[in-house]
Formats: C-alpha cells, sequence, structure tokens
C-alpha cells in the first residue's frame, strides 16, 4: 500500500516542477543559442555582399593569457603547510583545535604575497 500524504505528494510535486524547469531553461537556452547563431550567419551574409574580407571576421584574437599555476601552487602549498602546523600544535600543545583553520587562513595570506611576487618577478621575465 502507499501512503500518500499531503507532505509526499508536495514534496513530488515540488521535484516534478524542478526538473521540468531545468529542462525548460535548458531547451530555451539551446533555443535562443539557434537562434543567435542563425542571425550571425545572415548578418555574416550581409556583409560578405559587401565585399568584407571573411578571413577577418572569423579570425580570433590573440590572447596573452596563461593560468597561474604557480600562484595556485604556492597558495595550496601554503594554506596545507599551515593546517598541517595547526595540527601539530593542537595536538602537542594544550591549544583548541578551533586554531587550526586560523593557521591555515594565516598562511594562505602568506602564500598569497609570496605568490604577488613570484608572478611579478615571473612577468618581468617575459
Amino acid at each position: 500500500m502507499h501512503n500518500y500524504t499531503a507532505e509526499n505528494i508536495t514534496t513530488s510535486i515540488a521535484v516534478a516542477l524542478t526538473f521540468i524547469a531545468a529542462f525548460a531553461g535548458i531547451f530555451f537556452a539551446w533555443y535562443f543559442y539557434l537562434k543567435a547563431k542563425q542571425k550571425e550567419r545572415l548578418a555574416l551574409i550581409e556583409k560578405a555582399s559587401e565585399r568584407i574580407d571573411a578571413a577577418k571576421l572569423f579570425a580570433r584574437p590573440k590572447r596573452d593569457y596563461r593560468f597561474p599555476w604557480l600562484k595556485l601552487g604556492i597558495l595550496l602549498f601554503s594554506i596545507t603547510l599551515g593546517v598541517s602546523i595547526g595540527i601539530i600544535f593542537a595536538n602537542t600543545t594544550s591549544m583548541d583545535e578551533d586554531y587550526i583553520p586560523l593557521f591555515g587562513f594565516m598562511f594562505g595570506g602568506l602564500g598569497m604575497i609570496a605568490a604577488h611576487f613570484a608572478g611579478k618577478k615571473e612577468t618581468e621575465q617575459n
């Protein structure tokens, strides 16, 4: 036998509406993407009739961006070092374990400062 209570029915309706809203959002995003793509193609066709170089329209601008792996590594290492030192202090002294995140934030801040200067030197070399 099924247990149909008002709470179970309300929960089921909420879950169903959530899925319907998610699928509707995905569908409309896809639909408007296709419409924008179609408008872009029509605009390119109109511009091509004006003898504009199509290679320039499709060329992507070169970006001189590199992900800062060195900065991220320094930051993660310093946070890990701070948490490790906090755990060591909590186990060897009578310090509360509540201070462990404080060590992580403190060493994380020092790591951000070190990462800033390391990134500065890296950009000066380029």
